[in-house]
């Protein structure tokens, strides 16, 4: 979604969205989700997940916000004044790039990142730094890209020598952050609602201090569930758990699938922005 200020000031320009990488995780386990439905039955693992996955893909499209990590291409085709994206929230931008305008065949060129300002607020912004403006593109379809990464949750997994191993994050010393969990335990070692700081950063691995630059997190097992650096804010995983809630009821056909509706779309206006989607 996309809202523009300054030079189009009577309509919006119209984005195209290019999934580039989707989540390789999904934020609830089925575990969690049977044990939230009251549910033990093994043979129906599969139908779970499906559920699992629509509820993401569901409450991701209804409060317009990334749930697990995500990398996509905002593509447009001319320059706004300023950006306003709303999934959020934004891990980074990764590139900004549009087809020169001065050259005669069309070449894809990357914006200098000194010369624009990156704001991670909801909705985040991306808009020319001072004194800079956006170069003119040429006149076609697609003329401007955005690529950008978003999402509560980035997945990994422990070992007990102590490392962690990112799917989809690449670790810097000094970065700090919480962990979370779906249907089990963390590593023995590692506790919710404790902020770690990552040391010995290598490629896709690391290792955690509960102090900048501070000594190792000693880890014993690798834990249960789904592990998550990031924490998924409350009102998000209880929209995903009504909305399974109401695919689960319609599914066996249950006249409480109106009331779990109503309780969904009562959960989506805690997480939804404010001015409409």
């Amino acid at each position: 979604m996309l809202t523009i200020s300054g030079r189009k000031p009577f309509r919006m320009l119209q984005p195209a969205w290019e999934c580039l990488n989707p989540p390789s995780s999904e934020p609830i386990s089925v575990a969690e989700a049977k044990k939230h439905s009251r549910r033990d039955d093994v043979d129906e693992d599969d139908e779970w997940a499906i559920l699992i996955s629509s509820a993401r893909n569901q409450v991701e499209t209804d409060a317009r916000r990334a749930i697990c990590w995500q990398r996509w291409k905002l593509i447009l085709d001319e320059w706004p004044d300023v950006i306003e994206g709303f999934m959020c929230p934004l891990i980074s931008v990764e590139a900004v790039k549009y087809y020169d305008f001065t050259t005669p065949t069309a070449v894809l060129t990357t914006v200098d990142a000194t010369t624009y300002t990156v704001s991670k607020t909801e909705p985040w912004r991306v808009n020319p730094a001072f004194t800079k403006y956006w170069l003119p593109p040429r006149p076609q379809h697609g003329a401007v890209e955005i690529i950008f990464t978003a999402g509560y949750l980035v997945p990994f997994t422990a070992a007990t020598s102590g490392t962690l191993t990112f799917t989809d994050y690449t670790p810097t010393n000094g970065d700090a952050f919480r962990l979370s969990n779906s249907g089990g335990e963390l590593p023995t070692g590692l506790s919710k609602n404790t902020t770690y700081y990552v040391i010995n950063a290598s490629g896709s691995t690391c290792k955690l201090s509960t102090s900048a630059g501070g000594a190792a997190v000693t880890i014993s097992t690798t834990g249960v569930g789904l592990h998550f650096l990031g924490e998924l804010p409350g009102a998000l995983r209880l929209a995903m758990l009504k909305h399974m809630a109401t695919n689960f009821a319609d599914r066996e056909g249950s006249s409480s699938a109106a009331d779990c509706e109503r309780s969904y779309m009562q959960s989506l206006r805690a997480v939804q922005y404010w001015g409409g989607i």
